[in-house]
């Protein structure tokens, strides 16, 4: 661990000590810390992994190429629907060509044999690798209206540290060695409080930001990925070349026809514990079917819902319990409601 604590990522130092910053905010954050062991790391490396990548993801692999830590992805069938959502890493100082891609840990072997099914002939290593961890530190305070970007004063040797590629207010996600602890974390970052988070904050946290992660939340060859909100979160690049489902995702980008999207719910009283969330209708008042329910957590819920009628609706209901949705923030203020309702 000492190795850990020793020397700075030269490449990112500058960013660190930047974009860190307790005194720019009145109080300074409560910083939660969670092993997201629904997370799991596939390993990939090959001079041609880079160019294999790019023909399967919604993103362009360029952009770690240029240098960046961490790009969200998705991979889709050739229907043009979300199999799997991601996280694709470039460690410093890695090989040429080696990348960890991150997923939903329930479907992990299933992206492996999807991966070796397109790999052919070319050499390129695919295995899964349990000697890394997913860890989140992150400022569940949804109330704020703009957050410090905090990432570690001190050094990170061996492993991956980045802001979540997907928004910032998502937190700080580190790919470490399987030995690295809690309290090593924390020793990793200079504020004055954090606190290892109950089970399902960070998920909750995500549900009140309307921000799916998962099978569960992005059902296998069910959603579409603008509905998933992939445009919103840096997941997809419209100029780059050919990629498995591109053709109906960028027709849909084009014709500007986005009826349903991914949003947060707030549930006024407690969804019973026995029901399977995606069995769930979401009604308006005139028990018109305006979505489905994808996730639930003590209290907070996500929804694939049709836009214009759940936002127009005088009242929401999930099982018979009253429930209410909000246009998320991060959403593009600028965008006209017209061009992506119709």
């Amino acid at each position: 661990m000492n190795r850990l604590l020793r020397s700075l990522v030269r490449r990112h130092s500058s960013t660190f000590h930047r974009n860190f910053s307790s005194s720019t905010s009145p109080a300074c954050p409560v910083l939660k810390i969670e092993h997201l062991q629904q997370r799991q790391m596939i390993f990939l490396a090959g001079d041609e992994t880079s160019q294999f990548l790019q023909g399967l993801v919604t993103n362009d692999m360029s952009h770690l190429e240029r240098g960046n830590t961490a790009m969200y992805a998705l991979f889709l069938n050739k229907g043009g629907r979300v199999m799997y959502d991601t996280i694709i890493y470039k460690e410093k100082n890695a090989k040429e060509g080696s990348f960890y891609v991150e997923v939903d840990a329930e479907v992990a072997d299933q992206v492996v044999k999807h991966l070796k099914l397109y790999r052919v002939r070319r050499k390129i290593e695919i295995e899964k690798t349990e000697n890394k961890k997913v860890w989140v530190v992150f400022d569940d305070d949804t109330e704020k209206k703009s957050k410090s970007i905090v990432l570690p004063k001190k050094n990170v040797e061996t492993g991956i540290c980045c802001t979540d590629p997907r928004l910032k207010n998502l937190g700080t996600r580190l790919i470490l060695d399987s030995n690295v602890g809690i309290d090593d974390i924390k020793s990793l970052f200079d504020v004055p409080e954090m606190v290892e988070s109950n089970e399902n904050d960070y998920r909750k946290h995500r549900y009140r930001l309307g921000i799916g992660e998962g099978v569960q939340d992005l059902p296998q060859g069910k959603a579409f990925p603008l509905e998933a909100n992939v445009d919103y979160l840096n997941g997809v690049s419209f100029h780059k070349g050919c990629y498995v489902g591109q053709e109906l995702t960028a027709r849909t980008h084009h014709t500007g026809v986005v009826r349903k999207r991914l949003m947060p719910l707030t549930f006024k009283t407690t969804l019973p514990n026995l029901l399977e969330p995606q069995t769930i209708d979401i009604l308006n008042e005139s028990e018109q079917n305006v979505g489905k329910l994808r996730g639930y957590c003590n209290g907070n819920g996500l929804a694939l819902l049709r836009i214009e009628p759940a936002l127009a609706a005088k009242k929401l209901f999930a099982n018979g319990i009253e429930v209410e949705t909000r246009k998320p923030a991060w959403w593009p203020q600028n965008d006209d409601s017209s061009k992506h309702i119709r």
